[in-house]
């Protein structure tokens, strides 16, 4: 699912910065979620760790987009639940200050793994589980199915060219993949 970008913005977070809002709400509706862990939702963008050496950038002055994040899916992993999310904007965003990209996600329980990956892999437990996956990003349009490409960093299998090619429009996230 695409996030509705109404009512998210970044706020600083645990010494970091993340993504919050009421939209974060919503997508525990869409995927059905009765509980909620009991920390606030969020999606961090910087750890406090990263937001020091990032030099402590300034809220006002972030140029994210918020508009192209997509929520991929559901796992349950022992007692961690999560949704995986694909936000790429926030990924060059980070590179822009010299930091790698991110698994990220939004944590919906109360006990947490940051051991654990949380990246589209994190979705794959089987083959038919990868082309569900990949059906779900065909089904949500041309734009989602370039940020799922580029956003599948450590996921090569995933988006090889024989799986891109039968979806041939997809040709902006195949040009910036190859």
């Amino acid at each position: 699912m695409q996030v509705n970008s109404t009512g998210l913005e970044l706020a600083s977070y645990r010494g970091g910065i993340a993504l919050i809002g009421p939209a974060l709400i919503d997508i525990t509706r869409h995927f059905n979620i009765l509980r909620l862990p009991k920390d606030p939702l969020h999606i961090t963008l910087l750890t406090s760790s990263e937001y020091k050496a990032a030099g402590k950038p300034q809220l006002g002055h972030l140029n994210i987009q918020l508009d192209r994040i997509y929520v991929l899916g559901l796992v349950t992993r022992k007692n961690v639940r999560f949704l995986v999310v694909v936000w790429n904007h926030a990924d060059y965003y980070r590179k822009s200050l010299g930091l790698g990209k991110k698994a990220f996600h939004l944590t919906l329980s109360d006990e947490d793994d940051h051991e654990m990956t949380k990246s589209v892999s994190a979705l794959m437990v089987n083959t038919s589980d990868r082309d569900e996956i990949l059906d779900n990003v065909v089904n949500m349009g041309e734009d989602a199915m370039d940020h799922f490409v580029v956003g599948c960093w450590d996921d090569s299998f995933l988006v090889s060219p024989k799986r891109i090619l039968h979806v041939p429009y997809v040709h902006i996230a195949y040009n910036l993949h190859t």
